[in-house]
C-alpha cells in the first residue's frame, strides 16, 4: 500500500480535539454532529465566526433543524452546555 504524505503551505491554526472525544463519541456521531462539533471548536478561536442555526445550516447545506438536533445531542452527551437567549 502506498503511503500518504501531507503538506500544507497555509498558515497553521490548530484545534485541539480530546482523545476521549475521538475514542468515545466520534464513532457514533452523525455527519452533522461532527461538523457542528468541529465548527464550534473553531469558533472558540475566532469570535467573528457566526453561530446562528441558520448560518451553520447554510454553511453545511443542511436544515437548521439538523443543526439544532446536533447541538441537543452534544448537550445530552455532556459535550457542551446550551444557553437560550430570551427573544422577548
Amino acid at each position: 500500500m502506498k503511503k500518504l504524505s501531507l503538506r500544507s503551505e497555509a498558515e497553521k491554526i490548530y484545534i485541539e480535539i480530546p482523545a476521549e472525544f475521538i475514542d468515545l463519541f466520534m464513532p457514533e456521531a452523525t455527519e452533522e454532529e461532527l461538523k457542528v462539533y468541529l465548527y464550534l471548536k473553531r469558533a472558540l478561536q475566532d469570535p467573528s465566526i457566526l453561530l446562528s442555526l441558520h448560518d451553520m445550516a447554510d454553511l453545511f447545506d443542511v436544515t437548521p433543524k439538523k443543526i439544532a438536533q446536533a447541538l441537543v445531542s452534544w448537550e445530552e452527551k455532556g459535550i457542551l452546555s446550551l444557553e437560550y437567549a430570551d427573544r422577548s
